[in-house]
């Protein structure tokens, strides 16, 4: 009784929170080479090579990254992000001015990230330090909800309606929403056929991203 009573409440909050659904596109401009956004940039797939893209000071040349064409500066938004059959991903939020060329940067609230990822079996929020996360079966969908004047970052557990985490700060620049999907790899094959689904259903697609011993894109 008491694990449906929090069932209850948890399906109730979503719901709340789920009004403030965003149309979140991606910003081409933003990926990493190995990184291929779709015509609609409702998703982002892998290649096994890097692309010949063109250079720009938005581009992510160290991380294998993309943002968000959106930028947040107040109010409160919600989306939700696709992670099932993957073993490595980071979703959440960065601030826009975030490092995007050469040495590598730690994600973390400090350098501008607040995010949740999945690595080597386990769920963690890019807190400082690390905060592992008690997830009993694997996430298929994480929704994320930005209240940007109360300073708060929700992640959600979709399926189970279930809070994961939540980040509080004080936002004082302008925050996207930012997706690496992961290393290409063993279990981490799936999700290069991405869906889409409608506006009134706002889920973006996270496929795979491909490194080579050569040129290595950075892990957060």
């Amino acid at each position: 009784m008491e694990l449906a009573r929090r069932k209850a409440i948890g399906e109730e909050g979503l719901k709340k929170v789920q009004r403030f659904a965003e149309n979140i596109i991606l910003d081409e401009a933003t990926a990493h080479p190995y990184l291929e956004v779709s015509d609609d940039r409702k998703s982002v797939r892998s290649l096994e090579k890097k692309q010949s893209v063109s250079e720009n000071d938005d581009r992510f040349d160290t991380m294998a990254a993309v943002l968000g064409e959106n930028r947040f500066s107040s109010g409160d938004h919600y989306w939700e992000v696709k992670v099932e059959k993957k073993n490595r991903w980071t979703v959440g939020l960065c601030v826009d001015s975030v490092k995007r060329k050469g040495w590598y940067t730690a994600a973390y609230p400090r350098t501008g990230f607040w995010t949740i990822c999945l690595k080597n079996s386990q769920y963690e929020a890019l807190s400082d330090p690390r905060s592992i996360l008690n997830v009993p079966e694997p996430l298929l969908v994480v929704g994320i909800f930005l209240q940007y004047k109360k300073g708060q970052i929700t992640f959600y557990n979709v399926t189970d309606s279930i809070i994961l985490y939540t980040f509080k700060s004080t936002f004082t620049e302008v925050l996207r929403p930012y997706f690496y999907p992961g290393p290409l790899g063993e279990g981490n094959m799936e999700g290069l056929h991405i869906r889409t689904l409608a506006v009134a259903d706002p889920v973006i697609s996270v496929g795979d991203t491909a490194e080579t011993p050569q040129e290595h894109p950075h892990e957060p």
